[in-house]
């Protein structure tokens, strides 16, 4: 009798504290701050109700979102697919914000060859991104959920569809990963260093919003390194050509 007395007790302080090891979710308590400090990687598309996951490949290996300001008043978005679209956008409150259009890059910025990817980007930008079909400026709800290993973010334009994302990117195991071209440190102070190139490589970093600051042409050695100290704090996008086609693109942190 005691035994099952003890038993009862053990259930009731298991089930008040919860199970160990249990991971819940916790709304962010400064969504704006939190939203502009991270790089996020999409995971999903709900577009009028259907579910579009996205499954990386060698081919596009992810889909990422960033925001930061480009002045004291002014906040630039950029987020990239198969191109990289860029815009400004402002905060009505903590949670809200409106987008003032998307601007992409030249066509020799794409970076996809696959058909189905294509078809992703196309899904991406014009059915959710898309700001034709508003008459004013769209609106985005975000909602920041953080749990001890990542956080999540899900934002929710105005005519219902929503864009889910996380502040991880994929794990993705290939020959291509493993042998092509590597780039670090990242975030980076001073240099950066490139291995894998195997042959002449044009580098080309962009800003925020969408504007080249640098372009320069590696030999294709062993080891390079090229020397970023002079440009400011911030978020950048790096591309890689080869003979004249993309082979790598990523986002550069610049402490």
């Amino acid at each position: 009798m005691q035994l099952k007395k003890l038993y009862v007790i053990l259930l009731i302080i298991i089930w008040s504290i919860g199970f160990p090891g249990a991971v819940s979710a916790q709304e962010v308590e400064n969504p704006k701050e939190v939203f502009l400090s991270n790089i996020w990687y999409l995971t999903k598309l709900t577009i009028e109700g259907e579910e579009f996951p996205f499954v990386p490949n060698e081919d596009l290996s992810e889909i990422t979102l960033t925001a930061g300001h480009l002045n004291s008043e002014t906040i630039g978005l950029s987020t990239t697919a198969c191109n990289m679209g860029s815009g400004t956008i402002w905060f009505t409150d903590d949670y809200t914000f409106k987008l003032d259009g998307l601007a992409f890059l030249s066509s020799d910025g794409w970076s996809c060859e696959w058909d189905e990817n294509y078809s992703y980007h196309n899904l991406y930008f014009y059915s959710y991104w898309n700001t034709e079909d508003d008459p004013l400026y769209p609106v985005f709800e975000l909602a920041i959920t953080e749990t001890e290993t990542k956080k999540q973010l899900v934002l929710t334009k105005g005519n219902g569809n929503k864009a889910y994302y996380q502040d991880e990117p994929y794990l993705m195991v290939s020959d291509y990963a493993k042998n092509g071209p590597r780039i670090y440190p990242n975030p980076a102070k001073e240099y950066l260093y490139f291995e894998n190139l195997h042959q002449k490589t044009r580098l080309e970093i962009l800003d925020i919003a969408g504007r080249k600051r640098l372009a320069r042409e590696l030999n294709g050695t062993v080891a390079e390194r090229v020397h970023i100290a002079w440009l400011p704090a911030g978020i950048y996008f790096y591309r890689l050509r080869q003979n004249g086609a993309v082979v790598k693109t990523g986002k550069l942190v610049k402490r």
